[in-house]
């Protein structure tokens, strides 16, 4: 399975790894599925504004022992 979770960066220009590692989430979900879809019923992103996201992977059955837990390394975008 997949966790898929994205936040905020506030302020901006903060260091994403700190962000996604101290904010609230904004959306996260977990999926078996390796494509996300972020649809108009997902929580609307605000033009100009910086976003960091992270996923990590797990085995269902908690057999599987990952490098870094799991655990992407953490990327960033400025919407719009």
């Amino acid at each position: 399975t997949y966790t898929f979770r994205l936040v905020q960066i506030i302020p901006k220009g903060r260091n994403p790894n700190d962000a996604i590692n101290t904010s609230v989430p904004i959306y996260e979900t977990t999926t078996e599925n390796s494509i996300l879809y972020y649809g108009i019923s997902e929580p609307q992103l605000i033009p100009g504004e910086q976003y960091a996201w992270r996923v990590q992977a797990k085995d269902a059955g908690g057999k599987d022992l990952f490098k870094n837990s799991g655990y992407s390394e953490v990327c960033m975008f400025t919407y719009g």
